[in-house]
């Protein structure tokens, strides 16, 4: 059985067999290359997952945030929002003020509280008000990048600090 090529000797390449091609991974230095990288790799993936990211979890979102958000409510149509809320870094927050268009439809909101967890990987959970979120935020907690999780509606923003 020949590898490399399909039953005919092609001239001017050299064939391997089988047994060539075992004995030239085994014999060489690839064999131990081989088992080094699995052997180490492992090691590496691990050692990367342990880094926390956001190793002050709720003390990461701590400030005054503008956020902004677009998307849309199947069945009614476009939504945008804007606001201002502020985080206290311990797990609470407050909706300053915001204003959402509904398919050209405006209201506004104050003074709603908040909650939220920033976990160790920068992934969080957090509601305002009846709306629920999951976000990811840089590891300075300058940007949160987030999306409503409530069912029938679609809308996802960013929210930036503006100042802590």
């Amino acid at each position: 059985m020949t590898l490399f090529a399909a039953g005919s000797r092609i001239r001017g390449r050299r064939l391997y067999t089988m047994r060539q091609a075992v004995n030239l991974i085994w014999n060489g230095n690839l064999f131990a290359a081989a088992v080094l990288a699995i052997v180490v790799a492992p090691q590496f993936a691990r050692a990367d997952s342990d880094v926390k990211q956001c190793p002050m979890q709720n003390a990461t979102m701590q400030g005054t945030y503008v956020t902004s958000g677009t998307g849309t409510i199947p069945g009614v149509g476009a939504i945008t929002t804007v606001g201002l809320v502020v985080y206290n870094g311990d797990g609470t927050g407050l909706l300053i003020s915001s204003t959402t268009s509904v398919n050209g439809m405006s209201s506004t909101s104050s003074n709603v509280p908040a909650t939220f967890t920033v976990n160790r990987d920068c992934t969080g959970q957090k509601t305002i008000g009846k709306n629920n979120f999951n976000f990811v935020i840089t590891p300075d907690g300058g940007t949160i990048y987030w999306i409503i999780t409530n069912a029938g509606i679609t809308i996802s923003g960013t929210g930036v600090r503006h100042g802590k």
